[in-house]
């Protein structure tokens, strides 16, 4: 139901409610004579006379959807099925939405109705006429009576609530920007210690200027405390430990938000399956909100394990042990393992203590074990890393890593261009420091259809202790998802650089830059895109540019497809883009979903280029 139809109304000739009941007439109407061919597919879903709303958003709101081109070429059975009936609520629906809109004389018939009986298959075109929208004239925030000679300060503290309704005279009525308002405001004031608050919108509408003067009505109601806390459900974890995640204590102005950030700093000592967070407002009515906290511990003892194919890491497997409360409190233990063809061998303990210094941060103690095998050389290291993981908020974090190792170069596995070059002894130190900003609001986890991911890491070699070879090495990574009727367009934007810092310039193999694989630009194999030597042993470099764009859409149940380009290559200057040297390729795949991920293969070639061979790429998860 429309803000606008609830709301008192300023009109010359006809009331709100005369004019919905009317169109929405002359949607049964017209929409009636429609009832033959009942239960025939329906294969396209057509517009016109829409143009500030798309065909996307009205198909949207419709029950009857039109085949796309996988059930056409398929021919699947997951079609909507032709009635009448429905056709009539559908037309019904998109008038109210259209309404909700802000176009308040808009209607929707059905303009034709083609069958094919051959095929038992209906084409659908609806009429729309959209009609002058409503806009919005004045905007004003009034406290409610019983409260405007009671508190002087909640006038400036309501006045500030009329910014952040974001409300913007002479825009179009929607009645979601209304209720959001509401929302927001509401908010507002339940974060300035005002539990009880009430925000109403009175409407007036003049049907002949075909504009809406909003009221808000504010009532902030008690101003109120946080009360007693109380912690439930804790065995084997002290209480300190979860009073020390609250974001409020007793006495503090009331804020709903410290409830939210409470639960998540809670959830993120990684010892709980269930954490709840409840301020109780009692009746009558009182000053001081008693909070219950709620928690259920997570098994103290727990392994993971897992195996699969991927057609560049081949067989792989791997094993994560952990130990909650290791040694009491909220300290853990992990042992991890893993052996694939990309890697022989990766064995890592891992002692974590969340909440390190202040709630949202934890501190991390691993060494580790590890050969690395790739295209062009064979590594192994043995040494440990000190990591503090900073969550700024649920979308954003920072995390500093100081790594110190001992590296052992297999030199008959590398290019003999890089054994001309430098005196590589079989044996070097390095240590580094890393610095990642990482924002992920991008959702669902694992094949995400809306949102943003945003990377940059920045190391540098040779701090602290001594290491062989010094430079810096930066990463920028950016992706974005837009979700379309079950599509999904997605793009990846990857630049990357090293300089040297000292010495002959020269940077050791594993940690140069790589293009090309499963995950990269798919048109070449496994880092194979970019520098080579004479014998064709990849032998990467300094500076890196990749981009790919995706589309991914549905075919059947959990069963998808995807088409996609990717460009991109790798140069061996330091920071030196060209970009006439950009090598291009373009492909398809499929997905499977699984609970855990897509199960995911690619077939690509380069275009534009001398080179015209297929790969084959096999791997789980999406690409990016």
């Amino acid at each position: 139901m429309s803000q606008l139809e609830a709301a008192p109304v300023n009109t010359r000739s006809y009331s709100l409610r005369r004019i919905f009941a009317v169109g929405f007439a002359v949607v049964m109407l017209l929409g009636s004579h429609a009832a033959a061919q009942e239960g025939y597919d329906v294969d396209e879903v057509h517009f016109s006379g829409n143009v500030n709303l798309s065909d996307n958003e009205l198909a949207e709101r419709m029950t009857l959807q039109g085949a796309n081109f996988f059930q056409r070429l398929f021919n699947t059975k997951e079609r909507t099925q032709y009635y009448s009936e429905t056709l009539n609520s559908d037309l019904e629906k998109l008038v109210r939405y259209y309404q909700r809109q802000g176009f308040l004389y808009a209607t929707a018939t059905l303009a034709d109705l083609k069958v094919n009986d051959k095929d038992h298959q209906v084409s659908i075109h609806i009429a729309i006429k959209e009609g002058v929208p409503f806009l919005l004239r004045e905007i004003k925030v009034v406290l409610s009576k019983q409260v405007q000679n009671r508190r002087d300060s909640l006038s400036v503290i309501v006045a500030s609530l009329k910014d952040a309704m974001k409300l913007v005279p002479g825009t179009r009525f929607r009645d979601d920007d209304i209720e959001n308002a509401r929302s927001v405001a509401a908010h507002r004031l339940y974060d300035l210690g005002y539990p009880y608050a009430t925000v109403t919108p009175r409407l007036n509408v003049d049907t002949a200027a075909r504009q809406v003067d909003v009221t808000w009505e504010v009532d902030p109601g008690l101003y109120c405390v946080f009360g007693r806390i109380t912690i439930t459900g804790n065995e084997r974890i002290a209480e300190r430990y979860i009073r020390n995640q609250l974001a409020f204590t007793t006495g503090e102005q009331y804020r709903h938000r410290a409830l939210e950030r409470s639960q998540q700093q809670i959830y993120g000592l990684g010892t709980f399956d269930v954490v709840t967070v409840n301020a109780r407002l009692p009746q009558p009515r009182d000053t001081a909100i008693d909070v219950t906290v709620r928690v259920s511990e997570s098994p103290m003892l727990g392994t993971r394990l897992g195996l699969g194919y991927g057609r560049e890491d081949k067989f792989r497997v791997f094993s994560e042990s952990r130990i909650l409360s290791f040694f009491g409190g909220v300290r853990r233990f992990d042992i991890y393992a893993k052996h694939s063809g990309l890697e022989p061998y990766h064995f890592e303990l891992r002692f974590t203590r969340p909440a390190f210094l202040t709630p949202r941060t934890t501190g991390v103690l691993a060494p580790f074990a590890r050969k690395q095998t790739e295209p062009g050389f064979t590594v192994k290291r043995i040494g440990g890393n000190a990591t503090l993981q900073h969550q700024v908020s649920r979308k954003l974090n920072v995390t500093g890593t100081y790594t110190i190792e001992r590296v052992s170069l297999d030199t008959s596995s590398i290019s003999e261009a890089d054994t001309a070059n430098v005196n590589l002894d079989q044996l070097y130190n390095r240590s580094s420091i890393l610095t990642g900003l990482n924002f992920d609001n991008s959702q669902p986890p694992f094949s995400p259809d809306r949102g943003y991911y945003a990377a940059l890491t920045f190391k540098l070699t040779g701090v602290i202790f001594k290491s062989d070879y010094k430079y810096t090495k930066t990463v920028i990574d950016l992706r974005r998802y837009t979700g379309w009727q079950g599509m999904v367009f997605a793009t990846r934007a990857k630049l990357g650089g090293i300089a040297a810092t000292t010495g002959e310039g020269f940077i050791p193999v594993e940690d140069r830059l790589y293009s090309g694989g499963g995950s990269s630009v798919r048109g070449w194999a496994r880092s194979e895109l970019g520098p080579i030597d004479p014998n064709g042993i990849p032998i990467g470099g300094n500076s890196l540019l990749e981009f790919s764009v995706e589309w991914r859409y549905p075919i059947l149940g959990r069963f998808s497809g995807v088409m996609f380009s990717d460009f991109g290559n790798v140069w061996r200057g330091s920071y030196s883009y060209r970009l006439n040297d950009l090598r291009y390729s373009a492909g398809f795949g499929f997905r499977f979903e699984f609970p855990i991920g897509p199960a995911r293969v690619d077939f690509a070639r380069p275009i534009f280029d001398e080179v015209t061979t297929w790969q084959f790429h096999l791997s789980v998860g999406q690409a990016f």
